[in-house]
């Protein structure tokens, strides 16, 4: 039967789908952003890793639903920033766990963001994020001496590679989450381990490690440190390069590997600056001159500028001994955007798609109650469904916001003997490393975090 005016039937029917439209609302934020996340950010980036640490270890501490992986992702990288590499083993650990159990979505949490948002899937990870899980645990390794379970890290990698690669093709989108650090850091333990296979598996990890900078940088940057090291290999290997690598390291002529094995080596790895954060791009789109919906995009913001080269300093008795700039290892923040992009057809596919779906079921809707129970009820639901449209389309800003900016390294080749490290910086106070005592042929780690100013 059909109401010119508005019933006491009609009104608590129009309550109801109000009611239903909140709790869909409700629902479309399953996994909203984490909200100490935030907080915890704040910590480390202003430098109070300590308090990072006792904030999100807390018993109380929790992302909400859906975010378990990116909390264990976050905890683990501040618990490796303050030194706790058994508590940041254990939080990867986990990480990696869910990791493997999210990779392969579900089907039909995929279907629901496609019809809501993607805050009603859990958090996935990006595939540089799942690459980087297991080179931040090699390094919690390094850190501890403990070049062989470093190994195994590495290796796990190799797996990794194949599934992401095979992922990446078949989705016909570029692969950034290597641009070379990963292979290049393989390449350094399995040479620290130094048995004659190690040998042979860091000669092939320099090999791809120099293909995939010269691919990524399109051959404007590759690391002087990773040109030395394959060239010396090669070179004691006896090993051929081919004309394409030989161009790419041309003018580098490094120690013969014979003669640095009589001297010690401390390479650096530095932990700076911080990683990007997503934001939000919104367009709102009248439709029909009634019903509005919205697009919103999720986009990559630098938090910091291009983070400057460090010096790493060896000292003897306050007299500085060697000492060498560090150089971009990777560039996270680049990374991430480049990842981003290359998923950007398959996000605006769900941005386009998503309001148009919503626009035709409101559509249908509103044509059924006012049919049955009048115009009035009918302009009360278009205005509900406008603010659902426009509440429910939220880009998923969720990201693993502890990681660094910029892994850069530096080595210093020494003569066997005691000293002082120091790492200087024209963007950070002066750091003491510590003490070291050398023997021939070592091969010594320092691993190290710069908060920037």
């Amino acid at each position: 039967m059909h109401h010119d005016g508005f019933s006491g039937d009609a009104v608590r029917r129009s309550l109801f789908l109000f009611s239903a439209i909140v709790l869909v609302s409700g629902c479309a934020s399953l996994s909203p952003m984490p909200a100490l996340q935030p907080d915890v950010n704040k910590l480390l980036v202003t430098g109070h890793v300590d308090e990072a640490v006792q904030k999100i270890s807390a018993e109380s501490a929790d992302y909400g639903p859906g975010n378990y992986l990116l909390y264990y992702l976050d905890r683990g990288m501040i618990e490796h920033y303050a030194g706790k590499y058994a508590d940041s083993e254990k939080s990867f650990e986990k990480a990696k766990q869910r990791f493997t159990e999210l990779y392969t979505k579900s089907i039909t949490a995929e279907a629901e963001s496609w019809l809501i948002n993607d805050h009603t899937i859990p958090y996935c990870g990006s595939d540089y994020e799942y690459v980087l899980i297991n080179v931040i645990q090699a390094l919690n390794y390094v850190a501890q001496g403990n070049i062989a379970e470093a190994l195994v890290e590495a290796r796990d990698l190799d797996a990794k590679y194949q599934v992401i690669d095979s992922a990446a093709r078949n989705a016909k989108r570029a692969y950034f989450a290597d641009n070379g650090f990963a292979r290049f850091l393989m390449g350094i333990l399995y040479e620290a381990e130094g048995t004659p296979a190690d040998l042979q598996d860091a000669l092939l990890s320099y090999k791809e490690a120099l293909a995939l900078y010269e691919g990524y940088y399109a051959g404007a940057y590759t690391p002087q440190m990773l040109k030395e090291n394959y060239m010396a290999l090669a070179d004691y290997l006896g090993n051929a390069m081919p004309g394409e690598e030989q161009k790419a390291v041309a003018g580098v002529h490094p120690e013969p590997l014979r003669e640095r094995r009589k001297k010690s080596e401390v390479i650096l790895i530095e932990l700076t600056g911080v990683a990007p954060v997503k934001v939000g791009e919104m367009v709102p789109l009248p439709i029909d001159g009634e019903f509005i919906v919205k697009m919103e995009f999720p986009k990559f913001v630098r938090r910091a500028a291009m983070n400057p080269a460090s010096r790493f300093v060896a000292e003897q008795n306050g007299i500085p001994r060697a000492s060498k700039d560090s150089e971009l290892g990777a560039d996270i923040e680049d990374i991430a955007v480049r990842d981003l992009d290359a998923r950007r057809v398959s996000v605006l596919g769900k941005s386009v798609v998503r309001p148009a779906l919503k626009y035709l079921i409101l559509r249908k809707q509103k044509e059924n109650i006012e049919k049955h129970y009048g115009k009035l009820a009918a302009d009360l639901f278009g205005v509900v469904g406008n603010l659902y449209n426009v509440y429910s389309e939220q880009a998923d800003l969720r990201s693993w916001q502890a990681l660094p900016g910029q892994i850069r390294v530096s080595r210093l080749v020494l003569d066997p003997g005691a000293y002082h490290l120091r790492l200087n910086s024209t963007a950070a106070p002066s750091k003491d490393l510590g003490d070291v005592n050398l023997n021939a042929g070592e091969i010594r780690f320092v691993i190290t975090r710069t908060a920037l100013r």
